[in-house]
């Protein structure tokens, strides 16, 4: 918590971890933005978040995400295929062996050697248990200038995500979904509460 190289963002947020475990590099001067979603992506989704992230190409942005399948695995790739800084964080150690998914091994460490990171709170060797999810959450959160939620049903992590950034102070916004979607019910329900509802991909910057 006191090294020089700890998120002043994530010194924001009262139950910040007292230590990280990092493989890679954290960007220091980019603007963060979290993108988030279900890991059961639907078309619409994937299509969205693909375009949402290459919507900030060539900006001082990094995306930041939670290595899961679904939106966050695309988040992360559609920032590698935009010269795009992106750090993800995880629930377990960041260790080859620990890390989750295992078919999300080569995006993570494609992510290390494009110049982002993997990130945890939980030293090496801890395998994902579901209770560290929420606290992966609050990490994801606690990094993020403002947090885009692309795709997620009424029951969903990427919504505890949401609501830690509002309690952290932090922007939230989301993306319009069919009334018909119960993958995307989340988000209009995101959209009831207050949050920012996204119809055009403007860049920040």
């Amino acid at each position: 918590y006191s090294d020089p190289y700890y998120p002043q963002l994530l010194k924001q947020i009262p139950d910040a971890p007292i230590a990280l475990f990092v493989r890679g590099t954290l960007p220091t001067t980019h603007y963060p933005i979290a993108v988030v979603g279900t890991r059961s992506n639907t078309s619409y989704g994937q299509q969205v978040t693909k375009q949402l992230v290459a919507s900030y190409a060539n900006t001082n942005t990094t995306i930041i995400s939670g290595l899961a399948l679904g939106v966050d695995g695309v988040a992360h790739q559609a920032a590698l295929d935009n010269n795009i800084h992106t750090v993800a964080v995880l629930a377990g150690g960041i260790d080859k062996d620990s890390l989750s998914p295992k078919n999300h091994l080569t995006l993570a460490n494609n992510i290390i050697a494009n110049g982002g990171a993997i990130i945890s709170d939980q030293p090496p060797g801890t395998k994902p248990q579901p209770y560290l999810f929420p606290k992966r959450n609050r990490i994801v959160a606690g990094l993020s200038q403002k947090i885009i939620v692309t795709e997620a049903p009424l029951r969903s992590g990427a919504l505890i995500t949401a609501y830690l950034g509002i309690d952290y102070n932090r922007d939230v916004a989301t993306v319009p979904h069919s009334i018909f979607s119960e993958q995307g019910a989340g988000c209009n329900k995101l959209i009831t509460n207050g949050a920012e509802c996204l119809f055009t991909f403007n860049k920040i910057q």
